[in-house]
């Protein structure tokens, strides 16, 4: 098979439905058990979250090597430990490394192969069809899918994960920066997906479990997303209608500029379109400029003096300038920022001058779920709520399960989500408005079938 834009796949990529790579190790031993899912779940016990580990070595490293370090005691004793940063306290030597594997292991396990390989699942134009395997110690973590030009980006990285330690975090994006300067952050939040569904099938534990242990939710709430239907143009009262019968949090849709002769004439039927919706829907609702909005006409509909009972106005311009927000704020209208921030971006100062409603960044967009942690402290702090986008649902339903008082919920987009969890083993399904948490170790995105 060969890989759009990229070299051929690798020749142990799975050709069967609901199981992934078959071939070696990595270590020299047998190959998979013919029938076994490398990335399948193992229920070892583990006492806790992460501990950063040192865990980089040489990207020279390949794949058939193992390299062996020190026991996890004694890493975890050793006065030069690395500490890692957790949302609400900070691990130390007293959380012995050990405790973290099965009982044993004597041993850090390192990544030893990644696989980037298409859906083996029909498609449709537009979605996402690329998925990433990482390998280490008989287990493999996926996240997908994504696009073909993140799949590509990955492909070009994939050697220097080679040697890292999947419990060693917050060194992959530094790392990766430091060599591929260029590399886009869905690629780098792909590849911590992944390594966090690693990290969790090597210790028995969800990704939200990790995050915060012995204290996630069983169920998450998420909000009802159908920006096709636009509110601008004669939406369909009938959408409307059924979809606030059902136990969603909240919905949003689009709200798509329609050029007038003045721009207060647009932000006029702007207003009067989410008040003829209003007037439908059972309560608040949310709506998205979808990339349309310009200041100009953002600050016309913030003048309108009487505004439906919005929960909030997503991304209405088209760069982020705390100061230009705070205007619009300042007059009334509920504004929600995220999709378009990037992970250097000063969010703590942002967040404090722009006095926006929410944050709606999404986690593999924004460096993957390592950064999204830091993120969400930051948002937690400033007292703003996240909503992760719906574009990467399945990390955000494990860090809605982690933090609840942060998340209050995650994005159901209706217009891709059905068809994508189809392209998964266990989909994710909503039910009542929530998302039910699984006890199967790591993050739930094991392909159901890959080529």
């Amino acid at each position: 098979m060969q890989y759009p834009g990229g070299r051929p796949a690798r020749p142990d990529c799975a050709r069967r439905p609901a199981a992934v790579a078959e071939g070696n190790d990595g270590r020299g031993g047998a190959p998979f058990p013919r029938g076994a899912v490398p990335g399948g779940h193992s229920h070892h016990r583990s006492s806790c979250c992460s501990v950063g580990t040192p865990g980089w070595k040489s990207a020279q490293a390949g794949p058939g090597h193992r390299v062996e370090r020190t026991t996890w005691a004694h890493a975890a004793a050793s006065p030069g430990a690395r500490t890692c940063i957790r949302l609400g306290r900070v691990a130390t030597s007293r959380d012995r490394a050990d405790d973290y594997l099965p009982a044993g292991t004597v041993s850090e396990p390192l990544i030893n192969r990644v696989t980037v390989a298409l859906t083996g699942m029909r498609t449709q134009p537009g979605d996402d069809t690329v998925f990433v395997g990482v390998h280490a110690a008989d287990q493999t973590g996926w996240y997908g899918p994504v696009s073909g030009i993140i799949g590509r980006a990955i492909e070009a990285a994939r050697d220097l994960v080679i040697g890292a330690s999947p419990f060693a975090h917050e060194r992959l994006r530094p790392h990766l920066r430091s060599h591929l300067p260029t590399i886009s952050d869905w690629a780098v939040g792909a590849i911590d997906c992944a390594i966090w569904d690693l990290h969790g099938k090597l210790v028995g534990r969800t990704v939200a479990n990790l995050l915060a242990p012995h204290r996630s939710s069983r169920a998450v709430r998420a909000y009802f997303s159908w920006l096709s239907q636009d509110l601008s143009d004669t939406c369909s009262t009938r959408a409307l209608s059924q979809v606030s019968e059902y136990a969603w949090a909240f919905t949003k849709w689009g709200l798509r500029r329609r050029p007038e002769r003045t721009v207060e004439v647009e932000a006029a039927k702007l207003v009067t379109a989410m008040h003829r919706a209003g007037s439908v829907l059972d309560g608040s609702f949310a709506v998205d400029a979808v990339g349309t909005w310009d200041r100009a006409l953002a600050e016309a509909v913030a003048a309108t003096t009487e505004l439906p009972p919005l929960i909030w106005l997503e991304d209405p311009l088209p760069e982020h300038l705390a100061s230009s927000y705070r205007r619009l704020t300042a007059a009334g209208l509920p504004i929600a920022i995220g999709e378009r921030l990037r992970p250097e971006d000063d969010f703590k100062s942002l967040l404090q001058q722009s006095r926006v409603v929410a944050l709606t960044i999404d986690v593999v967009g924004c460096g993957g779920i390592t950064r999204a942690v830091q993120i969400l402290e930051t948002s937690r702090n400033t007292g703003v709520p996240m909503y992760p986008h719906g574009r990467s649902m399945v990390p955000g339903i494990h860090l809605a399960a982690a933090y609840p008082d942060a998340v209050p919920a995650v994005e159901y987009r209706h217009q891709w989500e059905p068809r994508r969890q189809l392209q998964y083993t266990d989909p994710w399904n909503p039910m009542d408005g929530r998302l039910r948490m699984s006890d199967d170790p790591g993050l739930g995105a094991n392909p159901r079938s890959i080529r």
